[in-house]
């Protein structure tokens, strides 16, 4: 399974490579530091 970090740097490497892609952003539990912890975040 692929850790935050890598899920972070594969979707900006991708975003860096297409010329279509102008904005890449996080939402959710994943971006709220105080949200528990859970299997799916």
């Amino acid at each position: 399974m692929r850790s935050e970090a890598d899920m972070y740097r594969l979707m900006l490497g991708v975003a860096s490579q297409d010329e279509r892609i102008r904005a890449v952003y996080m939402n959710g539990s994943p971006t709220d530091a105080l949200a528990p912890r859970d299997h799916f975040q």
